[in-house]
Formats: C-alpha cells, structure tokens, sequence
C-alpha cells in the first residue's frame, strides 16, 4: 500500500473493464455482451497474474535490501511462517482488486 501499488493497479483494471467492451462496435447485443466479457476478464486475469508474479518477488527483494527480512529472521519466527505471510498478503490484495474488478464489470 505504501508504494501505491494497489491504487496504479486498480486504475489499470478499472480502466480494462471500461475500455474493452467500447472497443467493439457493430455487433447485436448478445455478441457484444458475450465478447466484452470475454475479454475483459481475460484482461483482468492477464493484468492479476502478471502483477501478482512481479508483487511477489518484489516484497521479498525489497525486505532483504532493506534489512527488513534480517531483523524478522531474528525472532523466533520459521521462514516459511514469513513467506506464508507474504504470499497472503499478496493473494489478499489481489483478491480484493479481482472483486472490485469484477463488481465494475458487473
């Protein structure tokens, strides 16, 4: 949240969301419901994944050069408890953008 990161990517799906379905003109109803859907959640999905890969490695990067990661390792704490942590905390903040994304598309 610090880096802004949730923010950038919630304008970027939101932006997917709107932008894709007024893409397509010249199509009935039915297709053009079926299309924008289509590919706006694949858009969604593509930008999640892609995010979700660069976030994680991210996090783990930025605490070691920070010397974050070494005063955590200190306590009596296991690293997988740490990684666990982490990798919640990015599967949390994407499934909060997945819903919002999905809610917008809706």
């Amino acid at each position: 949240m610090r880096s802004r990161l949730f923010l950038f990517m919630l304008a970027i799906l939101l932006l997917a969301v709107a932008v894709i379905p007024l893409s397509i003109s010249g199509i009935k109803a039915q297709d053009f419901l079926r299309v924008s859907l289509l590919y706006s959640l694949w858009s969604v999905g593509g930008i999640l994944t892609l995010s979700a890969i660069w976030l994680g490695c991210l996090t783990m990067t930025s605490d070691v050069d920070s010397y974050q990661l070494h005063m955590v390792t200190s306590k009596p704490v296991s690293r997988i408890t740490v990684f666990c942590a982490k990798a919640a905390g990015v599967w949390l903040i994407h499934a909060i953008l997945l819903v919002i994304s999905l809610a917008a598309l809706y």
